[in-house]
């Protein structure tokens, strides 16, 4: 609507509508189709070209209905799924270190996606998956972060192995190897890794000790089982992510250029998976994240108070946080 005094004309520069999403002229032209991700949006007609995927979730409210038709309050996320990998515990931090740091950065970032979310309405309901490694954690410290993810409204599942991982990404299951329907309806919008990492592949488990199989009494290696690696990415289906999903590889060396140099662990992952990747070139710094005047911990593990995400200001010098856009 127009108001008095103020004039303003549109020009072909400005791509951006209804939510501020980005105008998709190729389906019908003139910036009439907006893509949510999830879904698209024709402005012309104030309808979607599909039905909402959480519908059968949300029967009291049509299928076309958008944030519980109240626009002006609440927005609807891209997407319908946030993952959350934390590492095992850290046995490798010193008597300064946090042991529990790969759980304490993803309550950070459980905050964090909670803070990006509207409380109420279609939006509010996204849900949050923290797959976290079960690596020399004790039964009371599992039962700790459990109570953290019941807190939180958080759906928790232990891995064991990146294999599993692979199928949850692919399939929302971690016994199926090949996608399935219910990834199909419900794509990542987000995913976020915790770890310890280096050039060339993530340690879920890096230095956490041995484990026996109870069922045939072998002993492995978790490491072993639960490294993450450029050929791991490949093994993710692009389809298990929305249009926009970003892939935050908060670990060390994420981005930092392998031997070659023409590539990096962030760079393979975002061609194999065309989505925008995050990593870090350079070390991931977690010191002091859950050290706040706020924080109160048990058994190490953060249950109130506000965490900050890793961050690249390390104390043996900067690391550089680099986003990275799949090839064209």
């Amino acid at each position: 609507m127009l108001l008095e005094g103020r004039n303003w004309e549109g020009g072909s520069e400005y791509r951006f509508g209804f939510n501020g999403k980005q105008a998709d002229d190729e389906i019908t032209g003139n910036d009439h189709v907006l893509d949510f991700g999830a879904r698209v949006y024709d402005s012309r007609l104030g309808r979607w070209f599909s039905v909402d995927k959480l519908t059968q979730q949300n029967s009291c409210e049509a299928p076309f209905v958008f944030v519980s038709n109240s626009p002006l309050m609440f927005i609807d996320p891209t997407g319908n799924e946030k993952i959350i990998v934390s590492g095992g515990k850290d046995q490798r931090a010193d008597q300064w270190g946090d042991k529990m740091k790969f759980i304490n950065a993803g309550i950070a970032a459980i905050q964090a996606y909670r803070a990006e979310m509207p409380k109420e309405g279609r939006g509010s309901q996204e849900q949050i998956t923290w797959l976290v490694t079960l690596a020399d954690y004790s039964d009371t410290e599992w039962k700790t972060i459990q109570e953290v993810a019941t807190a939180n409204n958080v759906k928790l599942i232990a891995i064991s192995s990146s294999e599993e991982l692979t199928n949850y990404v692919n399939g929302k299951t971690l016994n199926q190897e090949s996608g399935t329907e219910q990834r199909t309806n419900d794509p990542i919008s987000d995913m976020s890794i915790f770890a310890h990492g280096w050039p060339n592949n993530i340690g879920l488990a890096h230095g956490n000790s041995i484990s026996t199989n109870e069922e045939t009494g072998e002993i492995y290696s978790v490491d072993r089982q639960t490294r993450i690696t450029s050929g791991t990415f490949e093994t993710w289906s692009s389809e298990s992510f929305s249009t926009i999903a970003e892939l935050n590889l908060t670990t060390c060396n994420s981005a930092t250029p392998i031997l070659d140099g023409s590539s990096s662990l962030a760079s393979n992952a975002a061609n194999a998976l065309n989505i925008t990747v995050t990593g870090f070139e350079g070390n991931a710094c977690y010191y002091n994240n859950a050290n706040g005047d706020n924080i109160v911990k048990k058994d190490g593990i953060v249950i109130k108070g506000e965490v900050s995400l890793p961050h690249g200001n390390c104390a043996d010098g900067e690391s550089t946080i680099v986003t990275i856009n799949p090839e064209q």
